[in-house]
């Protein structure tokens, strides 16, 4: 919940700037003439209307859209990927017991290597 309110509160202060940039050129807001409270009043429900589907816009892409960052299931996890260069990239893959280590661009997917027996004797020494 907290990482929606930060773009909430950025977005709202952005879309705010107009309507507090006129109540600083003003030295008394309250004086304002009867058609200028008028405008004001528009200008802020704009705002609120910008906030209101900012926030909805929001809500909707982290509820529907797919996650960016790889997931991992209860079999197979990705211990660390490497990005090489634009769609290449290196990855540790764990798979129970087994550990690869496996190649990819944007065509394919390459396993280079089964490191399982290299990372246990690595790690008794």
């Amino acid at each position: 919940m907290l990482n929606v309110k930060k773009p909430l509160i950025i977005a709202g202060l952005v879309t705010a700037w107009p309507v507090l940039c006129l109540g600083a050129s003003e030295p008394n807001m309250l004086d304002f003439p009867q058609d200028d409270k008028g405008l004001l009043v528009k200008m802020a429900q704009a705002v609120i209307l910008i906030i209101v589907l900012g926030g909805i816009a929001i809500y909707l892409s982290k509820k529907f859209m797919p996650k960016l960052r790889p997931t991992s299931g209860n079999d197979i996890k990705v211990r660390e990927t490497i990005h090489l260069g634009p769609h290449k990239t290196v990855h540790l893959v764990e798979v129970g017991d087994k550990t690869f280590f496996i190649g990819s661009t944007s065509e394919s997917i390459t396993m280079l290597a089964d490191v399982s027996k290299s990372l246990e004797t690595g790690l008794t020494n």
